[in-house]
């Protein structure tokens, strides 16, 4: 089985899987090298810790957003996090601001001293070991456009993405088109105050944001492992 993101080169694999939302068959149609290739395409696919499958069923909507939890990945934020807080400092000061970082991220000095320095209801959480838990506990998302948004989705977290990489573009269009998420577009192009104006919306739209959650929790349900097992063992169903 061969993992793709990109369909981009030639495939000769048994299988080939690709989560991602825009994924679709006619994308190997030209790269597919032997006729009995099986394509498993879209987040129903999608590979997720177990620690999601606990939360699925635990993650729900809640109208009263108390929470706004900001993640980046696992690696370089590339200074996104700091502009989002400081995008929404002056937005609702009681919401508190979750951050979830891991310790290879450059920025986590960057992150302290803005905190240190503004004292608004915030919290970092370096190398946290249930982020399903957070996800699922946050009332709104602000991400960028990679896998988290896989993960982000499963929690029915309705999310602002906010493109990070190049490479995000078209994912983080597919979420916005599902009506999952908000595409905002790159970190480069965003103006702080489009960022504030549209978390200011999304908290004010409860039942913009129940939508999300529902359709999100429709396409990812934490069974893609199960479902990629099933066709490998040849139980497909």
């Amino acid at each position: 089985m061969q993992f793709d993101g990109c369909a981009q080169q030639a495939i000769w694999a048994d299988w080939v899987l690709n989560p991602r939302l825009d994924a679709k068959i006619s994308d190997y149609s030209s790269l597919r090298q032997r006729d009995e290739t099986n394509l498993l395409l879209g987040p129903a696919y999608a590979f997720l810790r177990r620690e999601f499958s606990k939360w699925y069923s635990q993650a729900g909507f809640n109208k009263q957003v108390n929470k706004i939890l900001m993640t980046f990945g696992g690696g370089d934020d590339r200074g996104a996090i700091v502009f989002c807080l400081e995008a929404t400092k002056k937005l609702f000061p009681d919401i508190k601001r979750v951050v979830l970082t891991m310790s290879e991220n450059p920025r986590n000095g960057d992150i302290i001293q803005w905190m240190k320095k503004n004292r608004i209801k915030s919290e970092l959480i370096v190398d946290e070991p249930e982020i399903a838990r957070k996800m699922a506990e946050a009332d709104i998302g602000i991400i960028s456009g990679g896998m988290t948004t896989f993960e982000t989705t499963a929690m029915g977290l309705p999310c602002l993405i906010v493109q990070i990489a190049e490479n995000q573009n078209l994912n983080a269009k597919a979420w916005h088109e599902a009506g999952v998420s908000t595409n905002l577009g790159s970190l480069e192009e965003l103006k702080q105050e489009v960022l504030c104006q549209q978390v200011q919306s999304l908290i004010k739209r409860p039942e913009q944001r129940k939508n999300m959650h529902i359709a999100g929790r429709l396409l990812v349900d934490c069974k893609g492992a199960k479902r990629v097992a099933q066709v490998l063992l040849g139980e497909r169903k």
